[in-house]
């Protein structure tokens, strides 16, 4: 619709007559378009410049079918009622074009990422050579519609760019593979290193159960031979090694027998001194 109002409106500004209403018109749909994916997509420069060169191949694609069609089926057309009738078939070549992109090409492309810039790179390389070629049998086409020659062309040059469009797209998929097996590969090396970590804190943590498991079992010792200044000074010892401050005050001895056997209960069958 937005070239068909470009197109009028050459119509109206250059005249009928004018060679330049066909590239005015292209040039007037193509650069807003291209402005607006820019704009709006969110992958990388090279993933973008690919994805403009092959919409722009199927495009003129769609362009030389409409012209075709429309001078073999209705070749008794004036000008504008060819015009009419040949955006009709454009439209209804390109929404069909348009719904099979956004079923099945689109989820897929999303997936790929951008970050492989030489290959994206070497394959818009590719598109703009086709571009070139399709652009060339698009004016031969406008031209003269009626050879046949130009039509066989433009037959086999389509047929060689579905073909290498489908070798792209193999290198696609092989890429969004790769990407796939560098994400896993570093999903497994973060795992790897949160078990390395929860590991480290086991070992940290048994460690400080038994120091103080065995802090407990000397306490024991020394308060059951009632010698309560060794166990302060045994407790003075202790707090620097542990780099917690020294409490002002002790627990009575009752709390701190009652707080003692909680922890040291489920040890007594490995060796741990109960309290009697």
């Amino acid at each position: 619709m937005f070239f068909i109002v470009w197109a009028l409106l050459a119509f109206m500004l250059l005249g009928k007559t004018s060679p330049h209403v066909i590239s005015f018109s292209f040039v007037g749909t193509i650069v807003p378009a291209v402005a607006l994916f820019l704009y709006t997509s969110a992958d990388s420069f090279s993933k973008k410049l690919f994805l403009i060169l092959t919409y722009a191949n199927i495009f003129c694609i769609i362009l030389c079918l409409s012209v075709l069609l429309c001078d073999s089926l209705l070749p008794g057309l004036s000008r504008v009622g060819q015009i009419y009738a040949r955006s009709i078939v454009r439209i209804a070549l390109t929404v069909p074009a348009i719904l099979l992109y956004l079923r099945y090409a689109r989820p897929y492309m999303r997936t790929v990422p951008g970050d492989k810039k030489r290959t994206w790179y070497s394959i818009s390389l590719v598109s703009a050579l086709f571009l070139f070629v399709f652009s060339l049998l698009v004016a031969l086409i406008m031209r003269n519609t009626r050879d046949t020659v130009y039509s066989m062309l433009f037959g086999t040059t389509t047929v060689i760019f579905v073909a290498v469009l489908w070798v792209i797209f193999g290198t696609i998929q092989s890429m969004s593979a790769e990407a796939r097996m560098e994400l896993i590969s570093q999903n497994v090396q973060y795992l790897q290193g949160q078990l390395a970590t929860a590991r480290e804190n086991a070992m940290a943590a048994k460690a400080m159960r038994h120091d103080f498991r065995h802090h407990m079992q000397n306490l024991a010792l020394l308060l059951r031979q009632e010698k309560p200044q060794e166990a302060e000074h045994y407790i003075e010892e202790i707090y620097p090694q542990s780099g917690h401050r020294k409490p002002d005050r002790f627990l009575p001895a009752c709390h701190g027998q009652r707080y003692s056997e909680q922890f040291l209960q489920p040890h007594a069958e490995g060796g741990a001194l109960p309290f009697r």
